[in-house]
């Protein structure tokens, strides 16, 4: 069922013509063994002909729009993650990048070869690829904190890490008032925009992370961050 109920989707994806490098989340649909297996989220590429699935399960699928056909899958080396929160592909379709529920970013080429993993920490709840077209060597991540016998407490953090070469460039904790649970690049790449269960949304410097802005948009958790930030309760703001 799972097949069928994404290319339903899909159709009328086509018909309202999805926004170009747009994301959609979803809670759960039945896979083919009848059992409910929750999606994380659903990232078209920029061109719309392609979108990539990830969930809870582990798996990061590769569709075709028009047929709703799987054409591929990204499975890193070894065992699988447990869960896959959020995946993101480059504007030339190109790379591709996973946040693992273990704590790891895997790279992948758009075709599905493993490219890198950087070892992370963390409960990886987000991540995107910088904005600029012709430049796009840059994520920004969130995680959730995670105690581990390796690794010792890991923070609640907001990041940014180059891709190539593989390197730490920021990492926000201390200043976070609270976890995140999305966070995104502004405008030319200059600011980071984070989202909070509390309602709250902070910009940063990307930087040097300097908190440029706190909003405390509405009393329940935001679940989206776009130019229209979208509420649990149903109503949007514009900032």
């Amino acid at each position: 069922m799972l097949l069928t109920t994404l290319h339903s989707f899909a159709l009328v994806a086509g018909r309202i013509r999805q926004p170009r490098g747009s994301t959609l989340s979803f809670s759960s649909v039945e896979s083919n063994a009848d059992v409910l297996r929750p999606l994380t989220l659903v990232k078209f590429n920029y061109d719309g002909d392609f979108f990539i699935t990830c969930g809870k399960d582990g798996e990061v699928n590769l569709i075709r729009t028009e047929t709703c056909e799987r054409v591929g899958t990204y499975n890193p080396p070894g065992e699988k993650a447990g869960a896959v929160f959020a995946v993101d592909v480059t504007m030339d379709s190109t790379y591709v990048v996973t946040a693992n529920a273990d704590g790891k970013l895997c790279f992948y080429t758009f075709k599905g070869e493993h490219v890198s993993a950087i070892n992370h920490g963390g409960v990886l709840k987000y991540v995107e690829w910088n904005l600029k077209p012709g430049d796009q060597n840059m994520v920004c991540t969130c995680n959730d904190k995670f105690k581990s016998q390796s690794e010792g407490l890991v923070p609640n953090r907001i990041m940014i890490w180059s891709f190539d070469p593989p390197r730490r460039i920021l990492s926000i904790d201390d200043q976070l008032p609270m976890k995140a649970t999305k966070v995104k690049w502004g405008a030319f790449d200059e600011t980071l925009v984070s989202i909070f269960e509390e309602g709250t949304v902070i910009v940063w410097d990307s930087s040097d992370g300097r908190q440029l802005q706190l909003i405390q948009a509405h009393q329940m958790a935001v679940t989206s961050s776009l130019a229209v930030q979208r509420f649990r309760s149903g109503s949007g703001q514009l900032f």
